[in-house]
């Protein structure tokens, strides 16, 4: 993330990269802990992390389409 912060133009588009890429770690790491099943046969914090790497790309999409918005009217 650290090269890639220069290359990025839309404010909060590398915050929500690090947030996807963090949740998308946390789960994999929560496959070989024990803890217990949550829901739909996955543990409390693969739950949150599938519900904060959704929430990630909805938001960069949406980040996205409003710049390339704002650059076409300019």
């Amino acid at each position: 993330l650290w090269w890639a912060r220069k290359r990025v133009h839309v404010d909060g588009l590398l915050f929500l990269t690090y947030l996807s890429l963090y949740s998308a770690a946390k789960f994999t790491i929560s496959f070989w802990r024990q803890e217990a099943i949550f829901l739909f046969g996955l543990k409390e914090a693969q739950v949150v992390a599938l519900a904060a790497i959704v929430f990630a790309v909805v938001m960069a999409v949406r980040l996205l389409r409003t710049a390339r918005a704002q650059r076409a009217t300019a």
